[in-house]
């Protein structure tokens, strides 16, 4: 705008003189449409200045509330928060230009502190996942080991099957394994589960079996007495 205000003003001055009747009409009607340059541009540099104030106390504003985010139980609490605060921070205008950068280092820094903690509970969740996978190992070979038992009565099945319905609440509680040893884990404890459900079932097929035979032999021997 100044530059142009510039050219016109030199374009001005080229043109020369004009007649002395009309100088001063055109000087002053020159002179009016300068000042009401110059005050349209005070006002805009004030509201632009208001504006900046107003971007500048909206972003700092978020900056103590992603520095608060430190206070937050929750991680995934926080990163979600901190991902709305990066949103609405994207949608406010821009502060002065001596403090635009000074903001956005400091909105940094918490947003920082926030991914930060984020690593520290992937890398406590990575701990978790191999003690996880021990004792979920453990309730493995527990498993196998009951799988492999043969019992020669009902009572002794029954209690048997207990124990291998604790084995599976003991697994259920545990939480996630490593990604790459989730299906592999899963397998052996269920394989062995389904191997005791197996031998439990032929036990019963054969009792079912040995039921059905002396039912045969009880019914020959009545039809004998009663010939």
């Amino acid at each position: 705008a100044f530059e142009k205000l510039q050219d016109l003003e030199t374009r001005w001055r080229d043109i020369g003189s004009v007649p002395s009747s009309n100088a001063s009409e055109l000087r002053n009607n020159w002179q009016h449409h300068k000042d009401r340059f110059f005050d349209v541009v005070k006002i805009s540099r004030e509201l632009r200045d208001l504006d900046h104030k107003k971007n500048s106390e909206l972003k700092e504003e978020l900056i103590a509330k992603a520095n608060a985010l430190a206070g937050e139980p929750s991680v995934r609490k926080s990163l979600d928060q901190l991902k709305a605060f990066h949103e609405q921070w994207k949608e406010i205008g821009p502060a002065s230009k001596e403090l635009n950068d000074q903001l956005w280092e400091k909105f940094k820094v918490a947003s920082d502190a926030v991914h930060a903690r984020k690593l520290i509970m992937l890398e406590d969740a990575k701990v978790k996942q191999v003690e996880n996978l021990k004792a979920k190992s453990d309730l493995c070979a527990k498993m196998e080991t009951e799988s492999e038992k043969s019992f020669k009565s009902h009572r002794e099945w029954q209690e048997a099957g207990k124990g291998i319905d604790s084995l599976f609440d003991e697994w259920r509680k545990i939480g996630h394994v490593p990604k790459e040893d989730e299906d592999k884990t899963w397998k052996q404890f269920r394989d062995a589960r389904l191997k005791f459900f197996k031998n439990r079932e032929a036990f019963y097929g054969q009792q079912r079996e040995v039921h059905k035979q002396h039912i045969g032999d009880k019914t020959a021997l009545c039809e004998k007495a009663e010939a």
